[in-house]
């Protein structure tokens, strides 16, 4: 979801889909090498869109779909085409792509070497690199701040307006049988005058689920 009146779906057999749920017809149906493991679609209001973003198991390679401009802005029945980035571009160890989130018109991608990539939406360069100890199982934007879910901790992020300086506000660590796979944050709620708060749901490895506060200062 988030493609408007489009739906994304990854397939085992690695081949990406395209549906109108309008008239719940496949539109396209793109093939990649292997598996896509993670997907997210780009911002309505940036130019372009829609286009969905994806990675593929295995790969270091962060995919684009982009609907032909011949067949209109939803692509209509022809295949959607596929532009990839070079997530791993300067820098080798990045490892592989896990998964995807936007923060403050900033793309996120996490990877099995412990890397978060931050790039620029318009350019699709990487501004900046955040190490973590464990692979990105999980990443979430919650107000000013970024959550990352590594096997053992809950990192807290915050960026400048640019994001190429960003700071680690705190680290909570969770027992490895409760990595947080999933994190889906709240809008921030005002609780004071001076202060903000955002409700965190992280889903676990074991199969459970837990809720977290955040507060932030205005």
């Amino acid at each position: 979801p988030g493609g408007g009146h489009l739906l994304a779906c990854g397939l085992a057999n690695g081949a990406v889909e395209i549906w109108d749920c309008v008239t719940w017809t496949s539109i396209s149906s793109t093939q990649l090498p292997s598996r896509p493991s993670a997907l997210l679609w780009r911002i309505s209001a940036m130019p372009g869109a829609p286009v969905a973003l994806f990675t593929s198991a295995g790969e270091s390679h962060i995919y684009m779909l982009v609907p032909p401009a011949a067949a209109g802005p939803f692509g209509g029945s022809v295949p959607w085409e596929v532009q990839r980035l070079e997530a791993g571009q300067g820098e080798a160890g990045d490892g592989m792509a896990l998964t995807l989130a936007w923060h403050a018109g900033l793309l996120c991608s996490g990877t099995n070497n412990g890397v978060v990539q931050v790039w620029d939406s318009m350019s699709y360069t990487i501004s900046a690199r955040l190490r973590h100890d464990g692979a990105v199982y999980s990443l979430a934007s919650c107000g000013s701040l970024l959550l990352v879910g590594t096997p053992e901790a809950v990192s807290v992020w915050s960026a400048g307006g640019d994001g190429a300086e960003w700071v680690l506000l705190t680290s909570a660590e969770v027992h490895p049988e409760q990595a947080p796979t999933s994190i889906v944050c709240s809008p921030p709620l005002p609780i004071s005058r001076t202060r903000t708060a955002v409700a965190v749901l992280v889903g676990c490895w074991d199969g459970t689920m837990q809720r977290w506060s955040l507060e932030e200062v205005e």
